[in-house]
């Protein structure tokens, strides 16, 4: 293989960790330990991103066409592929290539967000409790000052 690029550091919030991206023409029978690519049911670990502006569920019944009548065996034919949108790979945890420590489902989001209003709401509390408390102290000391002539 020929390196013709290097990136910098992905974010560990990434929900693609990376140590090697290559594209699919390059992959030979050589690269994957002897496995042909182009073979149907060769399957590597990852995501394929695909831009459709049409109708989903109209997509993936042509997936599943397309899976009948190139699958092999029996076991393939029973395999089914789903689409996913780009914004919901954090939040959904449904699919086999969700990694459990990039995703979050939206309960858990929306539960912080509670979290973090109750503690803002306290925070406004005390904040009022402080004020008025400190205000009986100053009203002495604007009487004082009134009295004298300051």
């Amino acid at each position: 293989m020929e390196v013709v690029g290097i990136i910098k550091d992905i974010p560990a919030t990434t929900h693609l960790p990376v140590n090697l991206l290559v594209t699919f023409s390059t992959v030979t029978k050589d690269f994957p330990a002897g496995l042909d690519p182009a073979q149907w049911g060769v399957r590597g670990n990852g995501y394929c991103y695909v831009k459709a502006n049409g109708n989903t569920a109209a997509i993936e019944k042509t997936l599943a066409g397309l899976v009948q009548k190139n699958a092999n065996s029996e076991d393939d034919k029973k395999e089914k592929m789903y689409l996913q949108s780009l914004k919901a790979i954090h939040f959904e945890t449904d699919f086999e290539t969700s990694n459990p420590s990039y995703t979050i489902t939206s309960k858990y989001v929306s539960l912080l967000l509670l979290l973090g209003g109750f503690i803002v709401l306290i925070a406004c509390i005390n904040y009022i409790n402080l004020s008025t408390s400190l205000a009986f102290s100053k009203s002495k000391e604007v009487g004082i000052r009134k009295t004298i002539g300051a």
